[in-house]
């Protein structure tokens, strides 16, 4: 399923791609990075990159512009040699991209290959020999499939190089692919791998692109948690001028602005009744609360209030029951606890310890929203916060109820709404959903 730009990223999509055209029209290599935050996007924004990549033709040829590889570190980093692991990425994108080489880009593909499979393979033989007492080189020794074949009538090595000879013939053949075709190498994934195999995959990439013209190398990276793996390496060295060493340049890509919510999530959306005209103010509602929360969070959120949603019931019932169940996610894990009884009162007093923990702004913003669903009226000589009949309203009354001892018939103690407490299925979901969301970890 097509992932959804629900951070718009696509102004710096656009940026990138112009970087990468730039360095291309010259041509010459260069390895740069895309710097941000666990949970940005990064990834998201290099297959979209890649994608329009791969689309696009030279005017001269008719033919692909750009050869575009991606190697992802943690999918692969349980090669203990970074070298393997690149070269098993390198096949694996040439067995599920067959269509884009011609043919003899195929021959030059498919020859490091081989090559690399001969004089890794040596290598990872003897290195099982000496921890298990078995030779996997000579176990697999005998198959070989119909690419082999083919790659040994165009091309023969000898069996055994040393590992600079691997790293000299892999480049060359890139080098050669290089030629007719812009190569794109990006690198994903880099700050989730463990810290030693994060700084040999830098070193290993580049012995194997630096200074090859027409090679463009683009790696993303969380910069501060992978200054983190330099220093327990390296000690307290300068991370820059350790870094500049691999990348010419950044570019720093920000947490963004999550919109388009009913969109992105627009299975959860269908199971409550809402009113369109409503969808514009709930969006920069939903904007504002997951401020500051990167999209993998937000979408682990997102997860877990459909799954208990689902527990709690299968008819459709009001949108600000799903409010409640998001801004009750949302509220308890940035306050670390759920025991938020307070945001149901918020309105009676400054509560100092809330307000620290989320900060003075997010907190003034909960209280602006918890005024948009209220009015004082007096009732009988009483004076009663009366609900407003808007989403906001009804949503700050249900998390008033979850923490309401009395139950009383006619609302709670600091809301008064007899119509709402009519509401049986919303009232069920409520208490379900508060008392399930407590015990189900979905991190």
């Amino acid at each position: 399923m097509k992932k959804k730009d629900v951070l718009n990223r696509d102004p710096f999509i656009e940026n990138v791609m112009e970087v990468i055209e730039t360095i291309s029209s010259r041509p010459q290599g260069c390895c740069f990075c895309i710097n941000g935050n666990w949970g940005s996007g990064k990834t998201f924004v290099i297959n979209q990159i890649e994608n329009r990549l791969a689309i696009i033709q030279s005017e001269e040829t008719n033919d692909n512009k750009y050869i575009v590889f991606h190697y992802d570190c943690w999918k692969y980093d349980y090669y203990e040699e970074p070298l393997i692991a690149i070269v098993a990425a390198l096949n694996d994108f040439i067995i599920s991209s067959n269509s884009i080489f011609n043919k003899n880009e195929k021959v030059y593909t498919d020859a490091v290959i081989k090559k690399v499979k001969e004089t890794i393979g040596t290598i990872a033989g003897e290195i099982c020999k000496n921890k298990i007492g078995i030779d996997l080189v000579d176990v697999v020794k005998g198959i070989k499939d119909d690419a082999d074949n083919e790659i040994e009538k165009k091309q023969s090595f000898d069996e055994l190089y040393d590992f600079k000879q691997s790293l000299d013939f892999i480049r060359e053949e890139i080098g050669i692919l290089a030629e007719s075709k812009t190569v794109i190498i990006f690198i994903d994934e880099l700050d989730r791998c463990l810290p030693k195999y994060a700084i040999k995959v830098l070193e290993r990439v580049h012995h194997l692109f630096s200074d090859l013209n027409n090679v463009i190398v683009v790696i993303t990276m969380d910069k501060k948690q992978l200054e983190h793996s330099i220093k327990q390496i390296y000690g307290e060295i300068d991370v820059d001028t350790y870094l500049r060493k691999f990348m010419s340049f950044k570019l720093d890509l920000d947490n963004g602005m999550a919109r388009r919510y009913c969109e992105k999530y627009e299975r959860y959306f269908k199971k409550f009744e809402y009113i369109e005209n409503d969808m514009v103010d709930i969006e920069k509602f939903f904007g504002e609360i997951f401020e500051n929360i990167d999209i993998r969070t937000q979408e682990k959120i997102f997860y877990k209030a459909e799954l208990v949603h689902d527990m709690c019931i299968s008819e459709k019932v009001d949108f600000s029951i799903l409010m409640f169940e998001i801004l009750f996610l949302v509220v308890g894990i940035k306050m670390k606890t759920f025991n938020i009884e307070w945001l149901g009162k918020i309105f009676s007093a400054t509560f100092t310890i809330p307000e620290k923990q989320l900060g003075k702004k997010y907190y003034q913003m909960l209280n602006e929203y918890e005024k948009k669903g209220r009015s004082i009226n007096t009732i009988e000589n009483n004076r009663y916060h009366i609900i407003t009949e808007n989403p906001y309203g009804r949503m700050f009354f249900w998390i008033a109820k979850v923490f309401d001892e009395g139950l009383r018939n006619d609302g709670s103690e600091y809301y008064y709404c007899p119509d709402l407490c009519k509401r049986n299925n919303e009232m069920k979901v409520i208490m379900k959903f508060s008392n399930l969301i407590q015990v189900i970890n979905c991190d």
